[in-house]
């Protein structure tokens, strides 16, 4: 399958300083730069919100509508272990990935890749939970329900470009934040070798292009990615380490169901991150509760998140939701968590909120969400297969 790949160029960073300049001042280039960056976000927050009081979105979108979203499997050459032909416990690098997912969420570009090191054992809970922002839901994971020992699950997230420190802050936090759904959602006890080893899978997620939502594109890639790997099996133990099976010993009969074992994943975590758009003055806070969904924002562009008061990030596993993480902003968004926190920390409340209805209505969005991933997922898996 052709691929059509999309080539960002690095802007190299100019590191010499002027004579007699503080190492970390700004110049006056810096300040030009600084001050144009602010008067574009400012343009392009009122652009936004042009279109938004006249009932629309700038890319034509329902208020509720997701961008176009595909997944292009194997866009990467792997080979059959997605590692080194000699793996020990004590080698941390692996080479070629196991499994590689391009994925497309309107003009926002992520690859996964997927790699295999052997590292530690970790106990394996009795039950978890995806634990959200300031509000989680009450569903308890049955993946791993016996006190056996388990591997991890370790993300990278790197971007294609030259990126400022404040997209490096985005992108940490977004690491933590994935690297924490995948492992509390995913069954790790399957990549146990041996008491004391286990397979560590390094999921990579390289941002190619980032036009907004960056979240829901990076947890895609990172589980169309870890659906299309397998783990390496039939390792062999010589002078106290372990080996894979060698590639320059293997005969053309050799497959991967022979070398390696599916990844079993019944249920995958997925993620739908809804922007929130005060249009009412900030003395009007009450227009903001006022059941009009056009006041919610589903999937916004980079353009659109300038002018956000706030996101949140449903996370979904199978038909449920299991947490909601939210990026707090001014205003209403700030009384929207609060509210919500009180809420799920009391079930018992018989008459329901207007916060909850919202809860309740972003809640069946990021549902339906995740079944129409799930099925480009089990596409995936169908044509893979084959």
């Amino acid at each position: 399958m052709a691929v059509e790949t999309t080539t960002i160029d690095s802007n190299e960073q100019d590191n010499d300083n002027e004579e007699g300049m503080v190492d970390d001042g700004l110049g006056l280039t810096d300040w030009l730069t600084l001050s144009e960056q602010i008067a574009t976000a400012l343009e392009t927050k009122t652009h936004v919100q042009s279109f938004w009081q006249a009932n629309t979105r700038p890319d034509g979108r329902a208020w509720t509508q997701v961008r176009p979203t595909t997944i292009v499997p194997s866009v990467l050459r792997t080979n059959i272990n997605g590692n080194r032909d000699k793996t020990s416990p004590d080698e941390n690098s692996s080479s070629s990935p196991s499994s590689s997912a391009l994925v497309r969420l309107g003009k926002t570009h992520v690859m996964g890749a997927v790699s295999w090191n052997i590292g530690q054992t970790t106990p394996s809970s009795s039950s978890s939970s995806a634990q959200g922002g300031s509000a989680t839901a009450s569903a308890t994971a049955t993946a791993a329900t016996s006190p056996s020992e388990q591997g991890d699950v370790v993300i990278q997230i790197e971007s294609a470009g030259h990126y400022t420190n404040t997209a490096a802050a985005v992108y940490t936090a977004l690491q933590g934040y994935v690297q924490r759904v995948l492992t509390e959602t995913l069954d790790l006890t399957q990549l146990s070798i041996r008491p004391g080893l286990a397979w560590r899978a390094v999921v990579t997620c390289q941002v190619l292009t980032d036009a907004g939502n960056l979240t829901d594109a990076v947890v895609l890639a990172a589980v169309a990615a870890l659906q299309q790997s397998r783990i390496p099996i039939n390792l062999t133990e010589r002078h106290g380490k372990l080996w894979l099976p060698s590639s320059s010993s293997s005969t053309s009969s050799t497959s991967p169901q022979s070398t390696t074992k599916p990844f079993h994943m019944p249920v995958v975590p997925l993620t739908l991150t809804i922007g929130l758009w005060n249009p009412a003055s900030t003395s009007d806070n009450n227009r903001l509760y006022k059941n009009n969904p056009q006041q919610w924002i589903v999937d916004p562009t980079a353009d659109e998140e300038t002018a956000l008061d706030g996101k949140i990030t449903l996370l979904i596993v199978g038909q449920e939701l299991w947490g909601v993480e939210f990026l707090a902003g001014k205003n209403g968004m700030a009384q929207f968590v609060a509210a919500t926190t009180t809420v799920s920390s009391s079930p018992s409340t018989t008459t329901p909120t207007q916060h909850q209805h919202h809860l309740a209505w972003c809640t069946s969005l990021a549902i339906e969400r995740a079944k129409e991933v799930n099925a480009l997922l089990l596409l995936l898996s169908s044509s893979s297969a084959n």
